[in-house]
């Protein structure tokens, strides 16, 4: 069988109606239990599922033992919004007949839209066990564990779905998958699965590059190549030569196929600096940076370049005024607080590094990095605990919601879902016009199994910052987990390219 999926409701969908001709007759006690079988199975191919309700709940009565009832009963139970019963029905099927992989797989896809994953999974491995081979299980399997993060083993199961379905959310969830779990060859495969256009070769050898593979990286730039020059190929070119440890290679990308453009391009004159510090040409790298900072005053990215070698060289007072002094042109640029409080923490200013790490989070600054920077300050990197009395310290002082948002990121870091998700939920209510804040609630919201909320949460972040790729990304995936394959192919193009478009590139004065 082809298993051409859009997601995996679709593949058991059809893999039922087709045994559906053959089980009946063998299963049903009686004439009429097969009579209403059979109508019901006509409403099914023609979608009309709530008018198949009525028949299969008249089988039923007839046929209470007919497990294959129970499992296509809730299948249109599923399908018409009544996620409930259809579990129960399922597991009814379950129960009469352990060996029905249709019934345990229906039954993880249902779990798995409800945001039970791990209820879910051992469904799904319950029907992989009864069929090993069945690409389309192995399929739902690994996109189950990718969304969970579990990358290896959602590449596990990736390598036994092939051919895998050709939509942009599910090749690039193969491609990450693999990714993550050291399987570049399969990645590659995935990738070669892609339109052969610029953006999305970019994308590609950005990702590669991103998953420290580097070389891989390298061939496909030039194997994309073949097919006609790219406007990205130089730069990405030089940045893999300069991840793989060829900084005189990456060097050369840079002068011999200089790319088209402004006489100033942030990215290049960055990697140039970089790829002369890498050969220790130090001088040489410090005017490069020096250079980012005149040519790009308002890019924050430029003064965290130009303190690299400063901070290397311990000089406290020099990044100290560089820093200042973007800060002038960028008042309250949180990423330029953080940088400003790894110097404060490096010279053993700890009070002024904490209150900076605290300004940047008022800021809006990347909860990542926030947390590391606070750990740092307070000498240990895995000291959340620090992190979620300070933030909670900082709420109580200040009422500022964007505590509560850092303290509710903390607390999901540190483990404790239900308190993060009630934190979070103030804090989308104190700032609904966040994008960001939307978003981690609607993560938090699909975690705890509450899928419409979660939907409503990301459609508002997407809203307020079209261009967020991990918004793009999660609406993907939970429109195809509620059978909407058209919303999920949208949301997915939308994602592929807020990814290309990921690196914003600083305007020069």
């Amino acid at each position: 069988m082809n298993f051409a999926l859009k997601g995996p409701e679709v593949c058991r969908l059809v893999s039922a109606l087709l045994l559906l001709p053959f089980v009946i007759p063998a299963q049903a006690q009686n004439q009429e239990a097969r009579h209403h079988a059979r109508r019901a199975q006509q409403w099914m191919t023609a979608k009309q599922y709530g008018a198949s309700l009525p028949e299969w709940e008249a089988a039923l009565k007839l046929d209470s033992s007919n497990a294959q009832f129970h499992n296509l009963y809730g299948l249109s139970l599923q399908e018409t919004g009544r996620d409930e019963q259809a579990r129960r029905q399922f597991r009814k099927a379950v129960r009469l007949k352990p060996s029905m992989a249709d019934a345990h797989s229906n039954l993880g896809y249902s779990l798995w839209k409800a945001g039970r994953e791990q209820e879910a999974a051992a469904s799904f491995d319950a029907a992989l066990r009864l069929r090993p081979g069945d690409a389309s299980l192995h399929l739902a399997r690994g996109l189950l564990a990718f969304d969970s993060g579990d990358s290896p083993l959602a590449c596990r199961h990736f390598e036994h779905a092939r051919p895998w379905p050709q939509d942009p959310a599910t090749l690039w969830a193969v491609f990450q998958a693999c990714l993550a779990g050291k399987r570049t060859e399969t990645a590659l495969t995935a990738a070669a699965a892609f339109p052969r256009a610029a953006s999305t070769q970019a994308l590609v050898s950005r990702a590669l590059i991103t998953f420290h593979q580097p070389q891989a990286a390298i061939r496909f730039l030039q194997e994309a190549g073949k097919a006609g020059a790219l406007p990205e190929t130089p730069l990405l070119l030089a940045e893999a030569l300069l991840e793989a440890g060829d900084p005189a290679g990456a060097l050369t990308a840079l002068d011999t196929q200089k790319p088209a453009g402004d006489a100033f391009n942030f990215t290049e004159m960055e990697l140039r600096g970089s790829c002369l510090l890498k050969l220790e040409r130090k001088e040489e790298a410090r005017q490069q940076f020096q250079l980012l900072v005149e040519h790009f005053p308002k890019s924050p990215e430029a003064y965290v370049h130009a303190t690299q070698i400063l901070l290397e060289e311990r000089n406290w007072e020099e990044a100290l005024r560089i820093l200042n002094s973007g800060l002038e042109r960028l008042p309250g640029d949180w990423l330029l607080l953080l940088r400003r409080a790894v110097v404060y923490r490096l010279s053993g200013r700890l009070r002024e590094a904490r209150r900076d790490v605290l300004d940047a989070v008022a800021r809006g600054g990347d909860m990542s990095l926030v947390l590391a920077a606070l750990g740092q300050v307070s000498g240990d990197l895995s000291d959340l605990a620090t992190a979620v009395a300070s933030f909670r310290q900082a709420l109580a002082e200040t009422g500022r919601p964007e505590f509560q948002f850092a303290l509710a990121c903390a607390l999901d870091r540190q483990g404790e879902g239900q308190a993060a998700l009630r934190e979070m939920a103030k804090a989308a209510e104190q700032l609904p016009t966040v994008a960001r804040v939307q978003y981690e609630y609607g993560k938090l919201l699909q975690r705890a199994g509450r899928v419409q909320p979660a939907r409503q949460a990301f459609e508002r972040a997407r809203q307020l910052d079209p261009g967020y790729a991990p918004t793009l990304y999660s609406l993907s995936r939970l429109y195809a987990s509620l059978g909407q394959p058209a919303l999920a192919a949208q949301a997915a193009d939308e994602f592929l390219a807020a990814r290309q478009r990921h690196r914003p590139k600083a305007e020069p004065k």
